[in-house]
């Protein structure tokens, strides 16, 4: 073989290998390479980000597939429910349940889907506050589950007591409610009110979850049980070489069904807004904007003319309002009205119209412990209207101290600010039990020498006149003994006005 076709033959065998490597670099269709899959398929994409159903003739065709566009290399976010319940679903944040806790609330979600009724009774009665409580929720940084707390606590009923006495949508306890300068006096319990409670649910519940470094579960249990319980709990669960969660924790009954309640519920929510099908579990359309409109109060007003001007019914009137719990809205008190959006403008013309009174009722502070019969003689009312208006029960005092509603004389006789906070109503029975054994023959002067020997002293017209059923006999008698602030007016003495004692509030 020739020099020159030897090198004739070494550039085709070169020509050849280049060839076969050209054909290897070229990638098959449908099969890319490693390197295009991390620059156009990030690991963790949701398939939003990389294939959506094609619409041809109006039909979804699932075997055919394209791409949708990023823009600025970000997902583009799936439609939003622009209600109330999308806005609310949309800021839930809350680690999901683990472990026994998780079982529970399962259990808690399949009996809340079985009753869509009692659901939409439940938001019906939350359409008045709802907005609101998104609205603070928000501002507070909370997630959003807290926003259905009241629905857990009171069923949205906002004069809702619970057996420990727990009172108002989100359930304060009297010293909780101390704790976090929620006003409770005869004519105010903020307990009650719809925006100061959840203000104040919400700071409690901001701080709770500060000390549980970010832990919202531990948060909510701590809001039921108090942050002492849940303290005790953590550091047991600690000392059984557990983390301290709150499927850790040995709690009591109430609590460890507590937070699975609420979680199930916001799973009821948040399934409800993203499969659109929120009637069929029982959520009414709530407005995504406030419904109802405060309004400053000059003078003291009866709720039952509030009512009459605005259009509304008492009932309505006091769910709006329910903080208030006597029939007279005290301007100083610094909580106006609450009326729906619609009845504003036509309570502010109406009250500009009216010429009348304004208050039929005041308040007065009884400096001596007294009856409420003294009390009707000296203000000129009946027993049955003092004690229905003021709810003391029948054969009870009022002590010393107290603020009782009396029928107003002066239209400009308003209850001061000054003298608010310290009104408050106490009372007393009027009578105590007391056995006493009487021997044959035995009169009411012989059973008083004896009553005043263990419980006196009381005379003998005042016990007989006490127990007017009551036979002497020989044995035992089961007497009512009078309270020494009872025992004259009782027997008819009409000495009211000057020993009853009462001052202007």
């Amino acid at each position: 073989m020739s020099r020159r076709t030897r090198i004739l033959k070494c550039l085709c065998w070169l020509a050849l290998g280049g060839l076969l490597a050209a054909c290897q670099a070229v990638p098959v269709m449908g099969t890319p390479s490693m390197e295009v899959v991390e620059r156009g398929t990030p690991a963790f994409a949701s398939p939003l980000e990389v294939e959506t159903p094609v619409l041809r003739d109006g039909l979804v065709h699932e075997n055919t597939l394209t791409t949708m566009p990023k823009a600025a290399g970000k997902a583009v976010p799936p439609p939003q429910d622009a209600s109330l319940w999308g806005r609310l679903r949309g800021g839930m944040g809350i680690e999901p349940l683990q472990g026994v806790a998780l079982q529970r609330m399962t259990a808690h979600e399949a009996w809340y889907r079985q009753r869509p009724e009692h659901l939409r009774r439940v938001f019906e009665r939350a359409r008045p506050y709802l907005f609101d409580i998104v609205e603070e929720v928000q501002t507070a940084g909370l997630p959003m589950e807290v926003a259905l707390l009241p629905a857990v606590e009171s069923a949205f009923v906002p004069k809702a007591v619970s057996s420990a006495q727990a009172d108002g949508l989100w359930q304060f306890m009297a010293p909780t409610a101390a704790r976090f300068e929620l006003r409770r006096n005869l004519f105010l319990d903020e307990r009650r009110s719809p925006q100061a409670a959840t203000r104040a649910a919400l700071r409690y519940l901001a701080w709770l979850r500060e000390r549980y470094n970010g832990d919202m579960q531990l948060a909510l249990a701590a809001y039921n049980c108090g942050e002492g319980c849940i303290d005790a709990h953590i550091r047991r669960a600690k000392a059984k070489g557990l983390a301290g969660r709150f499927e850790d924790l040995q709690l009591n009954t109430e609590t460890a069904q507590y937070v699975p309640r609420l979680m199930a519920l916001s799973k009821v929510v948040a399934d409800a807004v993203d499969s659109g099908a929120r009637e069929a579990v029982g959520l009414p359309d709530v407005p995504n904007a406030l419904t109802v409109r405060r309004l400053a109060l000059q003078r003291d007003m009866d709720k039952v003319l509030v009512a009459r001007l605005a259009g509304v019914s008492l009932a309505e009137l006091e769910a709006l309002n329910p903080q208030h719990p006597k029939p007279l809205l005290v301007a100083s008190a610094g909580q106006g009205v609450v009326l729906p959006e619609d009845k504003a403008a036509r309570f502010e013309q109406a009250l500009l119209a009216h010429r009348g009174p304004l208050a039929s009722w005041t308040a007065r502070r009884v400096a001596r412990t007294t009856t409420v019969e003294a009390l009707a003689r000296l203000f000129g009312s009946d027993v049955a209207t003092l004690r229905s208006v003021n709810r003391i029960a029948s054969g009870h005092l009022v002590v010393a101290g107290s603020t009782v509603l009396i029928p107003r004389v002066s239209k400009w006789d308003d209850v001061a600010e000054a003298k608010l906070h310290a009104a408050v109503l106490r009372t007393a029975p009027a009578y105590t039990a007391l056995r006493v054994k009487a021997s044959k023959g035995w009169g009411w002067t012989e059973v008083a020498r004896e009553v005043n020997r263990r419980a006196g002293p009381v005379t003998a017209v005042e016990l007989k006149r006490a127990n007017q059923k009551v036979k002497l006999k020989a044995g035992w008698l089961r007497l009512l003994v009078p309270a020494p602030e009872a025992r004259v007016r009782l027997v008819g003495h009409s000495r009211g006005a000057s020993i009853t004692g009462v001052e202007h509030v």
